[in-house]
């Protein structure tokens, strides 16, 4: 059996959390997203099969969280097509004054109308994207340049497929009290549950009244998220 140092040389040395199970996983993530001072709830990183190893990219929520804290300003942004490439050079500085400049690239071939201008968009938000891990100081793949990836396979963080090997981080298991709960349901339906009160008492009109050991997570998320489509209709 795998002992506990394989596993943290697996993923402080290789990089691979396929060596982890599902609750380290989601401890993990979340010390992750705590050193950065990121948002777990909004799944910053999402799951990546990447020749054999399972790795986390970077999604928009992360990259727009990083801008705003490090308070990333892009300086310069500048495009230039070569044959069928469309090449993006994005320049930034951090609040501290620290610089960097990265580039995002697509390929134009066989491209016309919204499609070619979909693409010319994509390429600048590549390089944008790309300038704020590096000046962040986060090697990470961004969910832009996995596409282009041989055989890279990537999975939300809660819908990793029941064939993995690898059980995958789901919202339940973020949640670990009531007020992960609250913050998962003022994320995801803001317009019904603005507050933590709002979603207490819409948990309390459907008969829960406490929060215990054995508190079925996924009921209450069920409950809150139908409640919220109801005022939406």
């Amino acid at each position: 059996m795998t002992n506990s140092y394989d596993q943290i040389e697996a993923v402080l040395i290789q990089g691979d959390l396929s060596r982890l199970n599902a609750e380290q996983r989601v401890e993990y993530y979340r010390r992750l997203t705590a050193s950065l001072g990121l948002n777990a709830l909004t799944r910053p990183f999402e799951y990546l099969n990447l020749s054999g190893k399972l790795v986390l990219y970077a999604t928009k929520s992360c990259s727009e969280q990083l801008r705003q804290l490090h308070g990333v300003s892009i300086t310069s942004i500048s495009g230039q097509r070569i044959d069928d490439v469309y090449i993006v050079t994005a320049a930034a500085t951090d609040k501290n004054g620290r610089t960097d400049c990265s580039t995002g690239a697509v390929n134009l071939a066989g491209l016309k109308a919204e499609a070619l201008c979909n693409a010319f968009m994509k390429a600048e938000t590549k390089a944008k994207r790309r300038v704020t891990l590096s000046l962040c100081s986060l090697a990470i793949l961004d969910e832009t340049e996995i596409e282009t990836i041989p055989n890279a396979i990537a999975y939300p963080a809660n819908n990793l497929p029941a064939t993995q090997l690898v059980a995958g981080i789901r919202d339940a298991e973020l949640i670990l009290g009531i007020d992960d709960l609250c913050q998962w349901a003022k994320v995801n339906y803001p317009e019904a549950y603005p507050d933590a009160s709002a979603v207490k008492a819409m948990l309390k009109q459907g008969g829960i009244k406490s929060w215990t050991r054995d508190t079925k997570v996924s009921e209450l998320m069920t409950i809150l998220a139908d409640n919220a489509v109801a005022i939406d209709a």
